[in-house]
C-alpha cells in the first residue's frame, strides 16, 4: 500500500462517526484473520520468509523467486522511495541475502 492510500484509508477513518469505531475495528480484525494478515514486524516477516525458502525444493524455490522477482519490480513502480529505502534497509541486514 502506498503512503498516499494510506492517507485515504485514515482520512474515510476519520469521517466515520466514534459511535461505530469499535465496530470498525471488529470489522478489521476479522478481516486481518481472514486474510491471515500478520501485523508483526518486517523485519520478523522477512526472517520468516527466507526460512521458508531455504526449507523448499528446487523447483518450489525457483518459483518462490520468480513471484519475488514480480514483487520486486510491482514494488519499484508502487511504494515511495522511502518506503522502499526502509525495506532495502531491512533486506541489507540480512547476511544470507543479496540483492
Amino acid at each position: 500500500m502506498t503512503t498516499q492510500q494510506r492517507r485515504k484509508v485514515l482520512a474515510a477513518i476519520e469521517q466515520i462517526p466514534e459511535e461505530y469505531l469499535g465496530e470498525l475495528l471488529q470489522t478489521i480484525r476479522s478481516f486481518q484473520q481472514h486474510k491471515k494478515i500478520n501485523v508483526e514486524s518486517p523485519k520478523q516477516s522477512w526472517e520468516d520468509a527466507i526460512q521458508q525458502l531455504e526449507n523448499t525444493g528446487a523447483t518450489q524455490r525457483q518459483n518462490r523467486q520468480n513471484k519475488i522477482r514480480e514483487l520486486l519490480s510491482l514494488w519499484q513502480d508502487m511504494d515511495s522511495p522511502e518506503e522502499q529505502q526502509e525495506t532495502l534497509n531491512i533486506i541489507e541486514t540480512r547476511e544470507d541475502v543479496s540483492i
